[in-house]
């Protein structure tokens, strides 16, 4: 299986070029995409995978994919910096810099200079999650940095909607096309 071309036909279907036709010209986002997948899928082929077992590697490509979408919506202004979220977070994945005292405490710059970086780092916050269960549940460590309930209201709901929505994006496209109709 040709895990770039699945990838790629996962963040078509995930977010439709026709979309953001009056923001941005549909070629120069599929270029984007192309260019946004083959990184995802050099990373997921040469690290540790957030799954195990079969099609491991292709549901941590469409995971990564999906929250890319959520965070950023493979914005152009976030990929390169111009833009940052409500926090300071950067690149597509929405990483928050400086995390210090932990393992985690990448700069604006690293994760800014090379995209892979910002996957790798997602990638690495993600598998070092302390939350155990469902991925919606782990996914809560990466969008709020905790596992447990956030006291604020609107925080909580903002968490939730971004797990929903991450996983929501991984399963339509997992369940609609398996990875063995990609198989060659």
């Amino acid at each position: 299986m040709i895990l770039l071309d699945y990838l790629l036909a996962a963040m078509l279907y995930m977010s439709p070029l026709h979309q953001n036709m009056f923001k941005e010209d549909p070629l120069k986002r599929l270029e984007r995409y192309q260019s946004i997948a083959e990184d995802i899928s050099e990373v997921v082929l040469q690290e540790e995978s957030f799954f195990t077992g079969k099609y491991g590697k292709e549901r941590t490509a469409v995971l990564l994919a999906s929250v890319a979408l959520n965070e950023s919506n493979f914005d152009e202004n976030i990929d390169k910096g111009i833009k940052r979220g409500k926090l300071g977070e950067v690149c597509i994945m929405q990483v928050m810099p400086g995390m210090k005292d932990t393992k985690y405490n990448y700069s604006a710059k690293y994760l800014l200079e090379d995209r892979k970086n910002c996957i790798r780092a997602a990638l690495d916050i993600m598998r070092g999650s302390d939350c155990g269960g469902s991925i919606d549940h782990r996914l809560r460590g990466y969008a709020s940095g905790k596992c447990s309930k956030q006291s604020n209201k609107k925080s909580e709901a903002e968490i939730r909607k971004t797990a929903r929505n991450e996983v929501a994006g991984y399963y339509r496209f997992m369940y609609k096309y398996d990875p063995t109709k990609f198989t060659k």
